[in-house]
């Protein structure tokens, strides 16, 4: 499993890691290993406040303000996603093929 923090208020960092695989965290570190987290894409999705980031079966899901989803690909194009919620999402985890975003007041959301 995969998890990713965010770089700055909305903004996501995105970085290749040796193998071709896709890394990400908050500034400048994102691993271990030579060249490991050397080359750093800030990316801005669209949306002001963002609090999570995770990564599973090749999507990167983000969540964040009043219950906003997106989900990507590559971590270069974004995709909001309706989540059925005005609740601020805190957080998001990959596990045994589900997203898990968590939040405010309790809330708690999977994927299908």
């Amino acid at each position: 499993m995969k998890t990713f923090g965010l770089y700055e208020e909305g903004f996501l960092a995105a970085c290749t890691i040796n193998g071709g695989g896709t890394g990400g965290g908050s500034g400048g570190g994102g691993g271990s290993g030579s060249g490991v987290g050397t080359t750093w894409t800030l990316r801005n999705p669209g949306f002001r406040t963002l609090h999570g980031v995770a990564h599973g079966n090749g999507t990167f899901v983000a969540v964040g303000y009043r219950g906003a989803i997106l989900t990507s690909p590559d971590g270069v194009s974004w995709t909001a996603r309706a989540s059925g919620t005005g609740k601020s999402l805190n957080g998001v985890a990959h596990g045994n093929g589900l997203f898990v975003a968590v939040g405010e007041d309790g809330a708690i959301l999977t994927s299908p």
